[in-house]
């Protein structure tokens, strides 16, 4: 090895024991000797490093084993006595019918986490809404809520007039068209408490929106805010639009209006 490159080891050497070695920063120059010995000592606490790293990989793929080992388990899923479901009676109008079939169907065979997931539909309570939720449906078909013991206590929401219900222009253009029924199909037969549910498409405020809602957006297809009973007085967004041009028209003519009184 030539005087070159033994210089360079030992100026590597003693930057690298400068920057990473704990204690006193150099300020002497050290022999050969006493480098290399430093040198060795880091590579110990390297190897040392390296034994703990590998030891903690271990106990990484141990607790990827466990998990992998945990989902193949099947869970212990307890099962509620039926004297316990939730009523069937999802929109909770007073009997078990079409619109809440309607409801069960959309949601079925999903779970908890599912935009389409529907709690209200979940009877059995553990988080899917399943057959076992839907043959319970259907043991009480047409039934009022009075004959079904799993109804009984629940209140059941007056029938509301059409003039109560709210406007049919859901996204607020001015009109009940293509926009509106979008917004009305992504929430149908969506309840309270499930994510796809929009309290805007919930015209009669029963906490679902079903065929009724739709029904009722139907009869105003295509009609103008300023037709419908149910949107007057009401602010639309081409209200809006109207204000926001008439205040920039008068603040343009106030502008106006200072500049030639600054010209004066």
């Amino acid at each position: 090895m030539n005087i070159k490159k033994i210089v360079l080891i030992v100026t590597f050497i003693a930057i690298f024991t400068c920057l990473f070695w704990k204690g006193v920063p150099i300020t002497k120059a050290y022999t050969i000797e006493e480098l290399a010995t430093r040198a060795e000592q880091l590579q110990t606490k390297l190897n040392q490093l390296s034994n703990e790293i590998n030891s903690l990989q271990d106990q990484i793929n141990q607790l990827k084993a466990d998990i992998a080992k945990l989902r193949e388990e099947k869970p212990v899923t307890l099962v509620l006595p039926e004297t316990e479901y939730a009523c069937p009676d999802i929109d909770g109008d007073g009997k078990v019918y079409v619109e809440d079939l309607d409801i069960i169907g959309r949601t079925l065979n999903t779970c908890e986490g599912s935009s389409s997931y529907n709690p209200k539909a979940d009877f059995d309570k553990d988080g899917c809404v399943t057959n076992t939720d839907y043959n319970f449906l259907s043991k009480y078909w047409y039934k009022n809520d009075s004959d079904i013991p799993q109804c009984k206590g629940v209140v059941i929401k007056p029938p509301v007039s059409e003039e109560s219900y709210a406007c049919p222009d859901i996204d607020g253009d001015g009109k009940v068209y293509v926009g509106d029924l979008d917004i009305i199909g992504r929430a149908l037969n969506a309840c309270e408490g499930s994510s796809s549910y929009n309290p805007k498409a919930d015209f009669d405020g029963d906490g679902c929106v079903t065929n009724t809602d739709y029904n009722f957006l139907s009869k105003y297809w295509y009609k103008n805010d300023s037709d419908i009973p149910q949107c007057k007085g009401g602010t639309t967004l081409r209200d809006i639009e109207k204000m926001i041009a008439s205040i920039a028209e008068a603040i343009s003519q106030i502008t106006a209006g200072l500049e030639k009184l600054q010209k004066r």
